[in-house]
């Protein structure tokens, strides 16, 4: 580092570039970026500050190698997400895990692809300005309080510790604040601040018309309405009351597979058999 705020290195690559015009360029260029709603962000402006530091071929191939994890990893995610419901659903469809992750992605694929036409960054905006805001944090409440209030919290434990996942009491105690009071109240403070500031969607400087901004509200309310739908349909089927509506079924749980419910097995005839012992009867005469 040089005293005039440079990078520099030995004398043989006789290295220099000005620290502060790659934070003025990188600033400049996220202030308006993010100004006008645009994801050039992270494909324009960073590229560019990346062209002016030293070596820029080596950090250009570290930033996108970064940018193609972190997507890898969040479509990791959410492929996982859409193949558990549809296995869920269909059950026989198991062993075939890796047809309906290749029909995902496809699907996937296919319906992105308006997204690289030439106006395929104003439906991105009209999409990510009413899906990715509002309509996002209340999914997120929604699936944390019926797992943390009407699953309940302490049934969810189990649940993990069952899966081998055990907690200690100071991490047991974190998660149990952050899953029941933290997230929701957080989640809902959030969509109130978003919905007051809430305005017309807009790209840079183009202002999306009215009938535009009407079918992104009606994007973001399709990701809801399945809740309103499947009450109406299971009050209609089975006619239950509102208590009802907020309390598990039996069949509410994880999914044991046979492998597991042998082992629960053999361990609880284990310990049975040690109790037993203990106690001085045979296992012969028990039965």
């Amino acid at each position: 580092m040089g005293k005039n705020g440079s990078f520099c290195f030995d004398n043989e690559t006789n290295v220099e570039v000005p620290i502060r015009n790659v934070i003025h360029r990188v600033l400049a260029s996220e202030e308006y970026y993010n100004g006008h709603g645009s994801p050039g962000l992270a494909f324009i402006a960073y590229p560019e500050a990346v062209l002016m530091m030293p070596l820029p071929q080596l950090w250009a191939v570290c930033f996108f190698l970064m940018m193609f994890i972190l997507g890898m990893g969040s479509q990791f995610g959410g492929i996982e997400a859409i193949n558990t419901a549809i296995i869920d659903r269909w059950p026989h469809l198991r062993k075939h895990k890796w047809r309906v992750t290749a029909g995902t992605c496809l699907f996937c694929f296919v319906a992105a692809l308006p997204m690289v036409c030439n106006g395929g960054v104003y439906m991105f905006t009209l999409m990510e300005w009413h899906t990715a805001s509002w309509a996002i944090l209340l999914l997120g409440f929604a699936e944390i309080v019926i797992i943390s209030w009407v699953y309940g919290i302490d049934r969810a434990f189990s649940n993990l510790t069952d899966m081998g996942i055990k907690f200690n009491r100071v991490m047991r105690g974190y998660w149990w604040v952050v899953w029941t009071i933290v997230t929701p109240i957080g989640s809902i403070g959030i969509f109130i601040f978003t919905m007051t500031d809430i305005k017309g969607t807009e790209y840079r400087d183009y202002v999306f018309p009215v009938w535009a901004d009407v079918m992104g509200w009606m994007f973001g309310s399709a990701t809801l309405l399945p809740f309103p739908i499947y009450i109406v349909f299971r009050y209609l089927q089975d006619k239950l009351t509102l208590k009802e509506f907020f309390q598990p079924s039996r069949k509410w749980g994880p999914q044991e597979t046979t492998s597991l419910q042998d082992e629960r097995r053999a361990s609880s005839l284990s310990s049975m058999s040690a109790i037993l012992k203990t106690n001085g009867i045979g296992a012969s005469e028990f039965i």
